[in-house]
């Protein structure tokens, strides 16, 4: 063989050559380059190539305020009542004394009273033999006060109030819903009052008995 035949024989094998290492070289290119790790989950590809996200701070949720519920204060103790107040509630009604004479005095709300005196003796000489006495009354600072207002017979009701004025004040000794102790305020005539039962309820009992007979 001639040397030009043989040159072209050597040319031709590393032409062959090349491209062969070539079409090698593309087919192992995948391989030789290092690849990310995957285990084939199609999120977790996506995680490893997206990019890290940005923490984000917790966002306050408002429950709103708690209602405050209102707690009812217990019952606060009641408040004393005056002494004076009680004794002029008790006073209202009927009362009887026989201290020199029979005495009955009806009290009313409004702060006036009327006394009938059954009188005997000396006093019927006086005075006859009863008087109805109008008078205003108050209760205060332990002392109860009759004034004098009218009444009848009114001649002797005048005669009365010439003798022994037309004001008395007593100090209140003791006094319940059915007992009056009173004295009047120089030391004297020292006398007891006792309830009596409305007239009202003495009518009802006097009519319930007339209709059992």
């Amino acid at each position: 063989m001639s040397e030009q035949a043989q040159q072209k024989q050597r040319t031709g094998r590393v032409v062959i050559g090349i491209v062969l290492f070539g079409i090698v070289a593309t087919a192992t290119y995948p391989y030789v380059l290092p690849q990310t790790e995957s285990s084939g989950d199609p999120q977790s590809a996506d995680k490893a190539t997206s990019p890290p996200r940005t923490a984000r701070a917790p966002i306050p949720i408002s429950l709103g305020t708690t209602p405050e519920i209102a707690v009812p204060a217990p019952d606060a103790a009641p408040t004393p009542e005056d002494p004076d107040t009680k004794r002029q509630r008790w006073f209202i009604g009927r009362w009887h004394t026989s201290h020199q004479a029979d005495r009955t005095l009806t009290v009313n709300e409004d702060g006036t009273g009327l006394m009938t005196v059954k009188l005997g003796g000396i006093g019927s000489f006086l005075f006859g033999n009863r008087m109805d006495i109008e008078i205003s009354w108050s209760i205060e600072d332990g002392k109860m006060t009759h004034t004098l207002l009218g009444g009848k017979p009114a001649s002797k009701v005048a005669t009365m109030k010439r003798m022994f004025g037309d004001v008395r004040t007593y100090n209140i000794l003791s006094m319940t819903e059915q007992s009056l102790e009173i004295v009047k305020e120089n030391g004297e005539s020292q006398h007891t009052w006792t309830r009596l039962p409305d007239e009202s309820q003495t009518a009802g009992k006097t009519a319930n008995g007339a209709q059992s007979r």
